[in-house]
């Protein structure tokens, strides 16, 4: 991971470490932005695994102004992944336009992905004492990169001792509900009132890559997302709100120190 002082020009001492995986450049700020804003506001350090290579100067600007680190998942042959990989070489289980002739290779694909998941968790192997104190990981829906990501995740984190998390995926959040017998069961809210614009604006940095009328139609997604965090935020003391869902718990001392 790129090292804090690179992407802040300082240096912190950290309360919590977390690993936030996400498939697409966008996918972690849109389901659990609120919360990286606020764990960042509290001192951890948050590395972001992204599952494919796009965006790259956004990301990087992002990382620099928001103070998290990042990296792109590589496959074994130090090759990225991209929107074309995944098209051409997910099987028909998470690729419903899967092309049969390539459905063979999706599953040592699906295997590859999973044991760089896996290093990536219980890294750095030089000092076991450093370690992640919560992994978030995306809910699966019906697109297939989102599904193929989220049974990576729970497959490399079948052994991992602390917190994992699942996130919404917020532009699909009915799929995520009737899809795939309820995947998504969250248990915990999360209040992010004094993160919500801040968030959106995280949202909106990837506009520079999208053509006009892509770009108006994503500001529509944002502004849909906004109003689904004060959903979430009803019934709770904050007007607006992130869901997640706890799949194992170890978080006592979620803001230690």
């Amino acid at each position: 991971m790129i090292e804090t002082e690179d992407c802040c020009g300082k240096k912190h001492n950290k309360r919590g470490r977390i690993l936030a995986i996400s498939p697409h450049c966008d996918d972690i700020n849109e389901g659990a932005g609120g919360l990286i804003l606020k764990l960042l506001a509290n001192q951890w350090r948050v590395d972001i695994l992204y599952c494919l290579k796009e965006n790259h100067d956004a990301i990087d600007a992002n990382a620099k102004k928001y103070g998290y680190n990042y990296k792109f998942l590589q496959g074994p042959d130090g090759k990225f992944y991209n929107t074309n990989w995944l098209n051409e070489n997910i099987s028909k289980d998470y690729n419903p336009t899967y092309r049969r002739r390539l459905s063979s290779r999706g599953d040592a694909q699906l295997q590859d992905i999973i044991k760089k998941i896996v290093e990536e968790v219980y890294a750095p192997k030089n000092d076991p004492s450093i370690h992640y104190d919560m992994v978030l990981v995306p809910t699966s829906d019906y697109h297939g990169d989102h599904k193929l990501v989220n049974q990576a995740c729970l497959s490399a984190l079948r052994s991992y001792k602390n917190s994992i998390v699942l996130y919404e995926s917020p532009r699909y959040t009915n799929s995520n509900w009737c899809y795939d017998k309820k995947t998504f069961s969250p248990n915990s809210y999360l209040g992010i009132d004094i993160f919500q614009n801040e968030k959106n604006e995280w949202c909106k940095s990837f506009f520079d890559d999208r053509k006009r009328d892509k770009k108006i139609k994503y500001l529509e997604v944002v502004n849909t997302m906004k109003h689904l965090a004060a959903v979430r935020g009803d019934g709770t003391d904050n007007r607006f709100a992130e869901k997640f869902q706890y799949l194992s718990h170890n978080m006592d001392n979620m803001f230690k120190g």
